[in-house]
């Protein structure tokens, strides 16, 4: 029975059934019956009290009664309604009146408790349920076990309400791992017994989470040593790159990007190292592969090329003293740490405003120059040089010389023979 059909005497919202009788007022006629409700204490006359019991009569909890109970009811009722009634014999008629509605309500509670005794109930509560099972003592304060009853109940419908939630718990735990490749056969086993108790649902539940703090921990571990060889890869070809061309002669903010790259790569790798927490090595990993293919310095060697042709197309639209100059510069860049390709471009620049300033002064050179790189040009320390032809009229003076020196005795050597 839902708690709220449990027997009420009706009229001024009072629930007399679980009431206690309290001591009588001063006028004999009056008997004071004190309600407890939400702390508050309100009492009622005898007459309010009459008033009240006999509509109880119309009530489906009445209803229920035995006819001897009812038979009982009503008579104890004409004698409380005797006019001139002493207040001690009121009092007792108030009481059994009261004891009759009480032991139907303790009764119809203690049913209640009774079906909720289930397999699944703990053993504590199986234990309280059991004392009221096989009894069938009649109470003299049926307001003390309908309490206890009320108790149990409450107790039960906690335990349940809380069963229920952990199984749910459980069953969300097994759908969302049940294809993870984990064992957990032992856990769906106890949450498909409906005797298992509170107790077995948390035990299955603290083994799910352990099973899968197990299985975290072990993909947790295997992930860092995987992260920890791709970290140990860059880390490994830092020489043969920062050795190469593609970073020697790569641009400045290329090269910066990638040592700044390759300083996250290894200070990742320290905190793997210490099983710190890092969660970006992927990221990591792809901006390093990134900035090491924007390395241009195996460009340097074609545009070093490019920068000895153009000499050699321009050279004649420069003075003597600006061929040597830049020739040097040019032949000199391959082996020069510092140099790259803005190197490159910054010495094309500057030989483009020596010829434009060249040519507004009207001072051109005619004399014949040439350009010579020797094959194989652009390999890992370049020796190709730019030739101006000074050197080249230096030696032909030397052979002249010679060639004259030459004549010179063998005209000495004819005179004597005569």
């Amino acid at each position: 029975m839902k708690k709220n059909s449990k027997i009420l005497i009706l009229g001024l919202g009072l629930s007399l059934a679980f009431a206690p009788i309290n001591s009588l007022v001063s006028s004999n006629i009056n008997v004071a019956y004190a309600v407890e409700e939400n702390t508050e204490k309100e009492e009622i006359t005898l007459e309010e009290y009459i008033d009240q019991a006999k509509k109880f009569m119309d009530s489906d909890v009445f209803k229920k009664f035995e006819k001897d109970d009812q038979d009982n009811y009503k008579e104890l009722l004409e004698n409380l309604s005797v006019e001139n009634l002493e207040k001690e014999k009121s009092d007792e008629i108030v009481k059994e009146i009261e004891k009759i509605k009480l032991s139907y309500e303790y009764n119809e509670l203690k049913d209640e408790v009774l079906k909720l005794n289930v397999a699944s109930l703990s053993d504590d509560l199986k234990k309280e349920v059991k004392a009221y099972k096989d009894s069938d003592e009649t109470y003299k304060d049926y307001e003390t076990q309908i309490n206890k009853l009320k108790t149990i109940k409450s107790n039960i419908e906690n335990y349940n309400k809380e069963l229920a939630e952990s199984k749910k718990i459980l069953k969300e735990g097994l759908d969302k791992y049940k294809n993870s490749g984990l064992d957990l056969k032992a856990e769906k086993a106890v949450l498909d017994d409906e005797k298992s108790k509170l107790d077995d649902i948390e035990k299955a539940i603290n083994s799910l989470n352990k099973k899968v703090e197990d299985y975290n921990a072990k993909v947790k571990e295997e992930n860092r040593l995987k992260n920890l060889s791709k970290l140990r890869d860059i880390i490994d070809e830092e020489e043969s790159v920062k050795n190469s061309y593609l970073y020697k002669k790569a641009g400045k903010e290329l090269k910066e990007k990638f040592d700044a790259s390759l300083e996250n790569a290894k200070s990742a790798y320290k905190n793997l190292e210490k099983k710190e927490e890092v969660n970006n090595v992927d990221d990591l990993v792809s901006v390093y592969n990134s900035s090491k293919s924007n390395l241009d310095g195996n460009k340097f060697v074609d545009e070093h090329k490019k920068l000895i042709e153009y000499f050699d197309k321009n050279k004649d639209k420069l003075s003597g003293e600006d061929q040597e100059k830049f020739a040097k510069l040019i032949n000199e860049l391959p082996n020069k740490e510092d140099s790259n390709l803005e190197s490159i471009s910054k010495l094309k620049s500057e030989i483009e405003k020596a010829i434009e300033e060249n040519q507004k002064q009207g001072k051109l050179n005619k004399v014949t120059r040439q350009v010579a790189v020797p094959k194989g040009t652009g390999t890992k320390k370049s020796r190709s040089f730019v030739r101006t032809g000074v050197k080249s009229v230096g030696i032909v003076l030397v052979v002249l010389i010679l060639a004259g020196i030459a004549y010179f005795f063998a005209t000495k050597k004819s005179k004597n023979n005569k």
